[in-house]
């Protein structure tokens, strides 16, 4: 009898055990509190290029999302992703680049393909993707992201 109770209480415990380990929830919300003091400081800069220093926060985030807010967050990411590859591809600093000035030295193609990728973070698809995941942090984890 004490076997068969000792045998119950260890598969009891590797149960729930396991259970903890492989919760996605509970693991997207221990990155999401890892991550938000970084995305809040970021943020908080007003940095013309705070969602390109917030990519890594974001792409590390994405990889833990669970099911229910996964999409949304494959959105967020290829959109900042769509306009770092434009920077980076220009060879400009975001964290310096003006619209309205944009370099002397910057083809037309270029500037095209920087400002197609920065109209794209503003459709109402990506805002939204990016308002849920906001929202879901909260929600389900109890820690806003700051964005």
């Amino acid at each position: 009898m004490r076997r068969l109770r000792a045998g119950l209480a260890v598969a009891l415990l590797a149960a729930l055990l396991g259970g903890c380990v492989g919760d996605p929830q509970a693991s997207y919300c221990r990155a999401v509190e890892r991550n938000q003091a970084a995305l809040g400081e970021i943020v908080g800069t007003g940095a013309r290029d705070a969602l390109l220093q917030a990519l890594p926060h974001f792409d590390d985030l994405a990889s833990r999302a669970p099911r229910d807010i996964a999409e949304d967050w494959r959105e967020v990411t290829r959109a900042v992703t769509r306009l770092q590859n434009a920077f980076d591809a220009a060879e400009v600093d975001p964290a310096t680049f003006d619209p309205m000035s944009p370099p002397e030295d910057l083809s037309e193609e270029a500037l095209l393909r920087i400002q197609r990728a920065a109209a794209d973070l503003d459709r109402p698809v990506t805002r939204t993707a990016l308002a849920r995941v906001e929202q879901h942090a909260l929600d389900v984890c109890g820690t806003p992201l700051g964005l």
